[in-house]
């Protein structure tokens, strides 16, 4: 996400497209269906507009990256205390 934040920031469109690539990639491993979603848009806006990305789906993705996020924690917690029971 940081990568992605720096992309837009310095409105670098490539950098945004492979950090974003870079991200959908790694949400595929949780099967994030909504985030590994928004992680394309995102991509897609920064090989659509060039050198001047535009991110109005970057909100949404940092959305779907904290729901993510949650529910791994939640994961977590519900294992680490079904294993303290065993």
């Amino acid at each position: 996400m940081d990568a992605i934040q720096k992309a837009i920031d310095a409105e670098d469109g490539p950098a945004l497209a492979k950090a974003a690539h870079g991200l959908k990639g790694a949400l595929s491993n949780f099967r994030a269906l909504g985030a590994q979603h928004q992680a394309n848009e995102t991509g897609k806006t920064g090989k659509n507009r060039g050198s001047k990305p535009n991110h109005p789906v970057f909100p949404q993705l940092e959305k779907e990256v904290a729901l993510l996020e949650t529910e791994l924690k939640m994961t977590i917690e519900k294992m680490s205390h079904e294993n303290f029971n065993c």
